[in-house]
């Protein structure tokens, strides 16, 4: 898979995931919680962070990965947790909010299926 379709399948899970999140949490009325360009602009700015992180992950290898946060919002908050897998770092992009530790996990590791957790 191209760099650039790779780019738009995450941009494209993590915007579901956001939405599906928004949904559960908010008692399936995503329509008063949170609007969408706040959706958007959260998802283009962990979007691009996720995408230079896994540029630094392809270039550095021995550079170790630390958590970070991307994006707070009230109620919402998006963080990169490092992993590794077969000495391959990658990374689980957790959405979060203050009531619900890990309410949906993505791992950008190539060799496993990606996670939805819902709590």
């Amino acid at each position: 898979m191209s760099n650039s379709l790779k780019r738009i399948a995450l941009s494209t899970a993590l915007a579901i995931i956001i939405f599906a999140a928004a949904y559960v949490m908010n008692g399936l009325k995503v329509h008063s919680a949170t609007p969408a360009h706040r959706i958007l602009t959260l998802d283009y700015k962990a979007e691009s962070a996720v995408t230079q992180q896994m540029k630094d992950l392809r270039y550095y290898p021995e550079k170790t990965p630390v958590p970070t946060e991307l994006e707070t919002l009230p109620n919402y908050t998006i963080s990169l947790q490092p992993a590794k897998s077969e000495h391959k770092w990658f990374y689980r992009i957790i959405l979060s909010s203050p009531g619900k530790q890990r309410l949906v996990q993505l791992t950008t590791d190539p060799t496993s299926p990606d996670i939805f957790d819902f709590h």
